[in-house]
């Protein structure tokens, strides 16, 4: 099984977002991070079928999905970051009408969707009006739709949008599970579920995946590299490129990446991959 992106290119006007992006993905979980503006949503839109790049293809298989998307989309599940329902449709029943939709029949359908209302959590709340669910209830829900035809392929923009830490350590385990025979790829701004779940992380920025690996072989760039250190100058807010920082009665605790040792007593600390992350962030925005 192998999804694959061939010289992928999109603009917005004169902005390139996607710049001849060549990928390919198999079985396992892929997490994007870039920031806002980046191109994630766009890019998983287009591998979704929703959009279509200036140039380029997506194959699924050998196949170019827009060649037959009927039937690339009963291989798909997606939840796109802005997710749609009916807000007079009790859980089930919105299950029932999209497994229709998808070609399952209605005993079919309403198993299925009473299976995955209990995977995620929502199994006492089926029969509630999907109106009266919190907004983390509304995302677990999405997160059931795009399970429904029980997909090779899944797309999740923003999956943990909403949900509280007991219901994200739900969702890292679901997603773990479904990794031996899918293709997951999910993007999210928090990045401690995409280094608790990834096989690969890839760092969209500047139309393409600027980096790209395992979260332990992306950490080795930064290795070395990441220094926390008290002060009261304010100069080094500037001097470095801060990661964090933390106010403490002695002063305030940066978190910065450097090449060389800032002094100040700093200390070597073991880089994360949102060091990493925020370094590529920071950095992008101290060039602006």
């Amino acid at each position: 099984m192998e999804l694959a992106l061939k010289g992928v290119t999109k603009k917005y006007g004169e902005k390139i977002v996607l710049d001849q992006m060549t990928y390919s993905f198999s079985a396992g979980v892929y997490g994007l991070l870039g920031a806002n503006g980046a191109g994630k949503s766009t890019l998983l839109n287009i591998i979704s079928g929703a959009n279509k790049p200036d140039s380029g293809t997506v194959l699924f298989n050998d196949t170019k999905i827009n060649d037959d998307l009927q039937q690339y989309y009963s291989a798909l599940g997606f939840l796109p970051q802005d997710f749609n329902y009916y807000p007079q449709f009790t859980g089930l029943d919105f299950l029932i009408y999209l497994g229709l939709l998808k070609g399952l029949t209605k005993n079919d359908a309403r198993n299925k969707g009473t299976e995955l209302l209990e995977l995620v959590g929502l199994a006492d709340v089926k029969n509630k009006k999907i109106k009266a669910y919190s907004g983390g209830m509304k995302q677990r829900l999405g997160i059931a739709q795009s399970l429904l035809n029980d997909p090779p392929i899944l797309i999740l923009d923003e999956p943990t949008v909403g949900l509280d830490p007991e219901e994200r350590v739900r969702f890292r385990n679901l997603i773990s599970s479904l990794s031996n025979d899918k293709i997951v790829i999910l993007s999210t701004h928090i990045v401690s579920d995409i280094e608790y779940i990834a096989d690969e992380v890839l760092i969209l920025k500047d139309g393409d995946f600027k980096e790209r690996g395992t979260a332990s072989e992306l950490l080795t760039t930064i290795a070395g590299r990441v220094w926390e250190f008290t002060t009261t100058n304010r100069s080094s807010f500037t001097e470095y490129n801060v990661i964090n920082q933390k106010n403490t009665i002695a002063g305030v605790v940066l978190r910065v990446v450097s090449e060389d040792n800032p002094g100040n007593q700093a200390k070597q600390v073991e880089p994360t991959l949102e060091d990493l992350y925020l370094y590529h962030f920071n950095s992008e925005r101290k060039a602006q």
